[in-house]
């Protein structure tokens, strides 16, 4: 499938842990989102009795409804729930290709799940296509009594039931029996919905699920199997072109150690610490203290990361999201607190903490007041023992 440009969608998610991520996820939406959209309309154009059914259920809705054949006939009356059939599938499809949804792994599996059962059942007695009907031989039909052998004087169709001898014979019972119950007000279907051999038919439910550009319908001529292969292709070319985790509240060791497992994240911290000798720029020179808010602001505004596949799911792990949201990291930033930048300048066991919501700072450092009054006290003590 050729390539496109991919689009890309950014959108705010609460994590598993309560916190707030936002995720710029890129992929190619725009070729599945014009197959998508052309399936469900060429679906939503087919009526009931164009169907060749009764009722009111447009083809789409009979799919949303009734779920693959593999559950039961289309045509039958007790609907199972959009959770059991295709509905929640193509509730998600709506979502993602109208904006602004991430792909998710549970869309992921629906998706994987639903091609697989039609990869199954293609083919097989469960195939729309190969639905068996016994339909009465018109010409052999009594036409007094429409009385027939049903040994003898049947023939079975694959695919559809309305064909012109069912259509007649119905009609014919109308008659003898002198009631409309049995008459026929939709015409007989198209030939090419039914067929006496099995695999040869193409009726509406199989052209929905099963058409394809070397082997399609009259009707339709892309299937839901076409459909959610490019939605495979799409999943897999998917990207988090970036994740920003907000931290907000208290100071939460635990997972200020888990960021600091980010060689990236620690490397940055070390740097904007510095040494006793050499301090870095997040060390206040006067009072060796760490410069918690001007750091905080530093991470919001400005440091941003790149991640390399091997920490894709490292980050996706720490971020809280590794569950939810499909896609190699590329990039990663932060949004984080005072508080939280203390957290991960004491995982450096380099600084120590003067008071339990104090500052942190450097320790071995002495700031240059510090030195003066310790050189003016030695001083002192030298001019008395000169006096």
């Amino acid at each position: 499938m050729p390539k496109t440009k991919k689009s890309k969608r950014t959108v705010r998610i609460t994590n598993s842990d309560g916190e707030e991520v936002t995720v710029t996820q890129t992929f190619d939406v725009e070729q599945f989102r014009t197959a998508y959209k052309g399936w469900k309309s060429s679906c939503e154009g087919m009526s009931s009795k164009e169907m060749g059914l009764k009722g009111g259920e447009n083809l789409f809705k009979v799919i949303s409804s009734h779920g693959l054949p593999s559950a039961q006939r289309p045509q039958a009356k007790n609907p199972v729930s959009e959770e059991e059939g295709m509905g929640k599938l193509l509730n998600e499809i709506d979502d993602l290709v109208e904006g602004p949804s991430l792909i998710t792994e549970s869309f992921k599996d629906d998706v994987m799940a639903a091609k697989k059962k039609l990869e199954d059942i293609k083919g097989t007695d469960a195939d729309p296509r190969n639905i068996p009907f016994t339909i009465p031989i018109y010409r052999r039909v009594n036409k007094k009594t429409a009385a027939y052998d049903k040994e003898k004087h049947t023939r079975i169709h694959y695919g559809h039931y309305r064909t012109s001898d069912y259509v007649k014979f119905r009609n014919l019972k109308a008659k003898v029996f002198d009631t409309r119950k049995f008459e026929e007000t939709i015409d007989p279907v198209d030939s090419s919905y039914y067929n006496t051999k099995k695999n040869e038919s193409k009726p509406p439910m199989w052209q929905a699920l099963f058409s394809t550009e070397g082997d399609s319908g009259k009707d339709i001529k892309v299937g839901l199997i076409s459909v959610l292969e490019m939605a495979e292709d799409m999943i897999e070319d998917v990207e988090l072109e970036h994740i920003k985790l907000k931290l907000r509240g208290v100071s939460k060791g635990g997972l200020a150690k888990e960021l600091y497992g980010i060689a990236d994240i620690k490397e940055t911290i070390l740097n904007l610490l510095g040494t006793t000798t050499s301090l870095g720029q997040g060390v206040n020179p006067k009072t060796g203290n760490i410069r918690d808010d001007q750091i905080a602001r530093l991470f919001r505004s400005r440091l941003s990361f790149t991640a390399t596949p091997s920490e894709s799911t490292q980050i996706k792990d720490v971020y809280g999201i590794d569950e939810e949201i499909v896609g190699k990291v590329k990039g990663y930033s932060l949004d984080i607190t005072r508080g939280i930048v203390k957290s991960l300048f004491l995982q450096t066991g380099k600084v120590g903490r003067r008071s339990a919501k104090g500052p942190v700072y450097l320790k071995g450092y002495t700031p240059p007041s510090e030195k003066k009054k310790k050189k003016e006290v030695k001083k002192s003590w030298k001019e008395m023992l000169v006096s």
